[in-house]
């Protein structure tokens, strides 16, 4: 088990607990997402297919249109959303998004952590830390 310490951005307001999935790339939930699946579309990242549903996303950064921020709305809406969102840095339209979704959303992991792409077996996030379990 790793232990980071993170900024909460939009914090759960509890421990939020379930297995994680590392992005290497930065994200845009406009093309990257299919919002009624909660299903990764990165065309050029192994995730590829992997849901998001239930699951903690590791992603270094957003990208993208700010249409994303309705994305993760309409992941929210259709069930298929993931808990938390944890980031190197969080930029506006995460953050928008995460707000307007109830989606948890952390900031400041070490951008070292995003160099694999991955499963991750269990994650839990307890206000500014998470605990990774590889």
């Amino acid at each position: 088990m790793k232990s980071y310490k993170v900024k909460p951005i939009v914090d759960a307001g509890k421990p939020v607990e379930g297995e994680g999935l590392v992005v290497e790339k930065p994200i845009s939930f406009l093309g990257d997402v299919d919002p009624d699946t909660g299903v990764l579309r990165m065309p050029d990242s192994e995730m590829r297919g992997s849901p998001l549903k239930g699951r903690i996303l590791f992603a270094p950064y957003g990208r993208g249109s700010t249409v994303g921020s309705y994305i993760m709305y309409a992941l929210r809406r259709n069930g298929v959303n993931p808990h938390a969102i944890v980031m190197h840095k969080a930029e506006p339209i995460i953050i928008t998004g995460a707000v307007i979704s109830g989606i948890a959303l952390y900031e400041g992991m070490p951008l070292e952590f995003y160099s694999k792409p991955r499963y991750l077996r269990r994650v839990l996030i307890n206000s500014d830390k998470v605990e990774v379990y590889e």
